[in-house]
């Protein structure tokens, strides 16, 4: 597990992806995010990842970390999604508002014709 989240504040980008139980977060009653993966390239070069469980029948990350995540999110310059409209959607309803710039590669692969 990344002991310290305060590394990926260095980073130049992030990347994010949530992990749910729904196709469709927008219009399914029973919609829970199951749990978010960061992943980004410390200093030395490193890439780090990890993934945060919140709503798995055991092992879940405590509110403090879930703060943590979402301060992260909420604040980091660039964050790097695949398929960010279903992923910015997931962040929404658990009201993550993500403010800097991002890069969706779904997207970017369809431009590159990939």
């Amino acid at each position: 597990m990344i002991a310290n989240l305060q590394e990926a504040w260095r980073s130049k980008w992030i990347a994010v992806d949530t992990e749910t139980n729904a196709k469709d977060p927008r219009w399914d009653p029973e919609f829970q995010c199951m749990g978010i993966a960061i992943a980004f390239r410390n200093e030395l070069g490193v890439m780090c990842s990890e993934y945060y469980p919140f709503n798995h029948w055991v092992g879940n990350e405590d509110t403090s970390k879930k703060a943590e995540i979402q301060r992260l999110i909420e604040g980091h310059p660039c964050i790097i999604y695949h398929n960010a409209k279903y992923d910015l959607e997931v962040l929404l309803r658990m009201d993550i508002i993500p403010r800097g710039h991002f890069y969706d590669t779904m997207l970017m692969a369809h431009w590159l014709d990939e």
